[in-house]
């Protein structure tokens, strides 16, 4: 080799640069993943407390639909023991 020619191909500070830019797009790449992943988490979270919610409301609700329930029979066998069934009796039941 004559010292006029010059060797093909990347001289080190070449390829360390290039490392150097590699691993800053790698960390910016890993962080966006990880930021993506704990988005991903909490939104699974939120859904699923979200689902428990609504279903102790139906729980809820279904239960005090029961106890309503069970109040208008009991107002309502009261009423038809007190006096003969009637329109009245059926009237002062939604009255009360």
């Amino acid at each position: 080799m004559h010292a006029s020619q010059r060797c093909a191909g990347f001289s080190l500070v070449e390829l360390m640069v290039a490392l150097v830019l590699g691993l800053v797009i790698m960390a910016g790449v890993l962080s966006i993943f990880v930021g993506m992943s704990q988005s991903v988490r909490t939104e699974t979270a939120i859904s699923r407390l979200q689902d428990e919610q609504q279903r102790l409301v139906v729980a809820q609700l279904l239960r005090e639909r029961e106890l309503l329930d069970a109040t208008q029979r009991e107002r309502l066998v009261r009423l038809l023991m007190a006096q003969p069934v009637g329109p009245s009796a059926f009237e002062r039941l939604h009255r009360d």
